[in-house]
């Protein structure tokens, strides 16, 4: 649910500011018209498509995402610990 929320905060931003830097020069696909600027707004918007394309991966690559999770898990929690100490 978090990721759907960042992920559509991010496309309404992004047509905000599409609409506002390019106006009626916008192209079709944004990052054509990304293309030709070098300035930080372009790079932020870039960061942008990233965060959306890491909001998609995970369904694609579950074994990192769950990796991940342990990974987190054990170092707030540390489940995995308290388990091998009970078997040992």
């Amino acid at each position: 649910m978090c990721s759907l929320s960042i992920t559509f905060f991010i496309y309404v931003s992004l047509g905000i500011l599409a609409i506002y830097m390019f106006g009626s020069q916008l192209s079709d696909s944004i990052l054509d018209n990304l293309d030709e600027m070098t300035s930080a707004t372009s790079y932020i918007i870039r960061v942008m498509f990233l965060i959306v394309l890491t909001c998609h991966i995970p369904y694609v690559f579950y074994s990192g995402k769950e990796s991940l999770l342990i990974i987190v898990d054990e170092i707030r929690f540390k489940s995995m610990t308290h388990a091998l100490e009970l078997v040992l």
